[in-house]
């Protein structure tokens, strides 16, 4: 065992004159400020200003932890998932909530000021503020909306397609009280009121 100074390398040295153990007890935390090494045998390597490795020797994945800048990193070579059991997982920016997962319903409610904690969102996805899309709205069920949908183009259209023999069309309603109805007359193709 050789532990010394090499003034050759300026440099500090522990070394042994063939492969070996070195077994180091009663330490909570090793401090250094550069660490190289061929293999983490651990489960996990606190880095400092580099952050936090937790490291799977078994399965050679890990999930780092980390400062950048003026922002946190979560870097894993591996799936990541965030996991509370049945308990919330919170979003915030500057103490304001910006995503809620809401463990006991399952749903997700989206935007500032939002107090899903004590008021769950009422769908799987609920979202105050505007939302944009640069692709098609898919849904497979009904559009709801409180206020008005527009169609905004050079040539705007709004589609109504039913299936072969049926009667697409429009509804007007007052407070649940069908007005006025019209549609196409699959027998003979005419617009019927």
């Amino acid at each position: 065992l050789l532990i010394g100074y090499n003034d050759t390398l300026d440099q500090y040295w522990i070394s042994a004159s063939d492969s070996a153990t070195f077994n180091i007890g009663g330490i909570d935390r090793f401090h250094v400020k550069i660490l190289d090494m061929d293999e983490i045998l651990g489960s996990e390597i606190l880095l400092g200003s580099a952050g936090t490795i937790y490291w799977d020797k078994n399965t050679d994945t890990y999930t780092r932890i980390y400062e950048q800048s003026d922002h946190l990193n979560i870097e894993a070579n591996r799936d990541l998932v965030l996991n509370s059991k049945n308990d919330d997982i919170v979003l915030k920016k500057d103490g304001d909530i910006v995503l809620h997962m809401h463990g006991a319903t399952k749903r997700i409610g989206i935007g500032p000021d939002q107090n899903f904690y004590n008021d769950p969102p009422m769908h799987e996805l609920q979202v105050k503020g505007a939302i944009s899309a640069s692709g098609f709205l898919h849904t497979l069920s009904h559009i709801t909306s409180s206020g008005n949908i527009i169609a905004s183009s050079t040539d705007p259209r709004i589609r109504v397609e039913a299936t072969a023999g049926n009667h697409p069309g429009f509804e007007w309603l007052e407070a649940g009280t069908r007005k006025w109805l019209i549609f196409n007359d699959p027998a003979n193709d005419h617009m019927t009121w």
